[in-house]
């Protein structure tokens, strides 16, 4: 990876982040901290850990200090990005993520982005509510992965370029934040308010589909920042908006679980990472109910995902640059290598 093209994509993503476009901090911070983690690769020439564990630790660096969750880095780093777990990659990951947990909360006094003090559910009797509920997240991730790529085939089909499109994105998006400043910025606390507080059902439709809408319009038009952040919003108002209209048709009682659970299934297909997600839920709510709540409708949104879409967001993007990751890395290691490098007369 470039440095300075890391560290170029990172402020960008600062300033439009700052300016409240309704995009992602983690893509980009995860994004600098491989570049970090890939420079000091090339600089240094570490032999003892090559340079893919050297990237999967500034990785899981980032998501541990992003997060405050150094677990969910660690799994992060190896489901995400090396695609294997592996006892060599191990402990430098495990080492990175825990020293930059460490710093965080020395630096910054640990508090996580989600804080989150929440009762445990009983797990019986919402097993029917998750699981259908697993179907509508996994419909929801895929609407939202589409419509990115559809906006992103626009400037190149166009001939307007990145540029134009960029501002009309950020002027329609600041068209709408003035009547729905909810669906600016990162929404954390708004995402704490779906998981805690009612929403009436209409206002969650809007502001759904209106951070579904401006979210993929401004990635596909090329206002920088990443797509983990929206999904976590996007999937805490889908549970909201399935716990009040299960609860309406006296189907179940409203429960604080449904926006937990899609929080984590909306993201875990975008990114592709279920466990780390899960995992990330269990260091934020510390709660080994709301962990397995969240698994269950996880695994079956990643299962529609999978089946008609792809593995993740990235995977798809990659899939276009000619990089099939879908038969593993043994297979990916055999399309870099020419034939006649192993031809033998023997």
């Amino acid at each position: 990876l470039d440095l300075k093209r890391g560290v170029g994509s990172t402020f960008a993503a600062l300033v439009s982040l700052s300016a409240g476009a309704p995009v992602g901090q983690y893509g980009p911070l995860v994004n600098f901290g491989a570049s970090i983690a890939s420079f000091f690769s090339q600089v240094i020439k570490i032999k003892m850990v090559s340079p893919d564990v050297l990237m999967s630790c500034g990785v899981a660096a980032a998501i541990s200090a992003g997060f405050h969750a150094p677990i969910a880095g660690i799994i992060f780093a190896h489901e995400a990005v090396l695609r294997h777990f592996s006892l060599r990659a191990l402990l430098p990951i495990a080492v990175s993520s825990t020293i930059s947990a460490a710093f965080g909360n020395w630096a910054f006094g640990g508090t996580p982005l989600f804080s989150l003090n929440l009762d445990a559910p009983d797990l019986l009797s919402l097993l029917p509510s998750l699981f259908l509920s697993g179907f509508v997240f996994g419909i929801v991730a895929l609407i939202y992965m589409r419509m990115i790529f559809m906006f992103a085939a626009v400037p190149s089909k166009s001939g307007i370029g990145y540029l134009p499109l960029a501002l009309v994105a950020a002027l329609v998006t600041g068209l709408f934040g003035m009547f729905f400043p909810e669906i600016l910025g990162l929404g954390v606390d708004v995402i704490l308010s779906f998981i805690t507080d009612d929403f009436n059902l209409m206002l969650i439709l809007v502001l759904l589909g209106l951070k579904i809408l401006l979210t993929t319009l401004c990635v596909g038009f090329g206002v920088f920042g990443g797509v983990f952040s929206p999904a976590l919003f996007i999937g805490a108002a889908t549970g909201q908006f399935m716990s009040s209209l299960l609860g309406q048709i006296a189907f179940f009682a409203p429960s604080t679980v449904l926006a937990v659970s899609g929080m984590a299934a909306v993201a875990a297909c975008v990114v592709g990472a279920p466990l780390a997600v899960v995992m990330i839920i269990l260091e934020l709510t510390m709660s080994y109910d709301y962990a397995l709540a969240a698994l269950i409708s996880t695994m079956v949104a990643v299962m529609v995902t999978n089946s008609i879409y792809g593995h993740s967001f990235f995977d798809k993007q990659l899939e276009q640059r000619g990089i099939d990751l879908s038969q593993g890395r043994g297979n990916l290691e055999l399309m870099e290598k020419r034939v006649a490098s192993i031809l033998t007369q023997d």
